[in-house]
């Protein structure tokens, strides 16, 4: 959001303006985008924002570091409202679809797969490397950001950027209304960091709770406790799985354009 303008591709002014230190910046969801209009405000865009932002301006595949989802409730077992407005958008972004890292790890991932699929939403993973794997009866999880595997057992998966240029062009055939999730492992060579990372999070999440940290700022207070804790290898693995994510969602775009001029098998009979 450039001066109350959702933008989309910006010049290098723009990108300054962003990083400047001295001009105030917000983190703008669906819900903040009439009231940052008004008020002519700048900010980068969550997934919910760029969906929609992708949405108008015919675009198909964007790449991020990882969805929002239904954050952990304070209390275990006790029920909680603090759903991300990306799930939301998810489940009517018309064939979008996003390339991630699966949904933050701060997360309750098995809750948040179980939102997107009420709401009719492919989660699926995309992994090169199941390509060439030994045992194809081996179950596949769904990754967990930071590490490549969590608790949950993915319901669908693939090995090849085409199959998820070949999702996306049979969905919006089938005018479904629901966007799509390709969610790709961290490299390999990234994970043994993982775990650290992961107990960092744990820790941040508890301090967060018991400071009363609530809504959009549970995320920027986590992150940064976090990096604090791992004394920024956090970052470092964060970057390596977001230019792993942009190589991949490339490969995906390169081939959905193909698809688009050659037509994809029929889906309908």
């Amino acid at each position: 959001m450039i001066r109350g303008r959702l933008t989309v591709g910006l010049t290098v002014a723009q990108l300054y303006l962003l990083a400047d230190p001295y001009i105030n910046k917000y983190k703008i969801s669906t819900r903040d985008l009439p009231y940052a209009s008004v008020k002519q405000l700048n900010g980068g865009t969550t997934v919910s924002a760029t969906l929609l932002a992708c949405r108008l301006a015919g675009i198909d595949v964007f790449v991020t570091g990882g969805i929002g989802g239904v954050h952990k409730s304070t209390f275990p077992g006790a029920p909680t409202w603090d759903v991300s407005a990306d799930l939301v958008e998810l489940g009517h972004s018309f064939g979008v679809a996003v390339v991630c890292s699966g949904i933050k790890s701060i997360l309750d991932i098995p809750a948040s797969l179980e939102y997107l699929e009420t709401q009719g939403v492919s989660a699926t993973v995309l992994d090169p490397s199941l390509a060439s794997r030994v045992d194809p009866s081996k179950k596949v999880y769904f990754p967990d950001f930071f590490t490549r595997s969590s608790s949950v057992v993915a319901t669908s998966y693939i090995s090849d950027p085409k199959d998820a240029a070949h999702m996306i062009l049979h969905a919006k055939e089938l005018g479904l209304r629901q966007g799509l999730v390709f969610a790709v492992p961290i490299p390999e060579k990234e994970e043994p960091a993982g775990a650290k990372i992961k107990k960092a999070i744990e820790e941040a999440v508890d301090l967060a709770n018991s400071s009363s940290v609530s809504g959009k700022d549970v995320t920027p207070f986590v992150l940064s406790e976090v990096l604090r804790k791992t004394e920024g290898r956090s970052l470092t693995a964060n970057s390596a799985l977001i230019r792993n994510n942009a190589a991949v969602g490339v490969d995906v775009a390169l081939e959905l354009s193909g698809l688009k001029k050659t037509g994809p098998q029929d889906t309908l009979s």
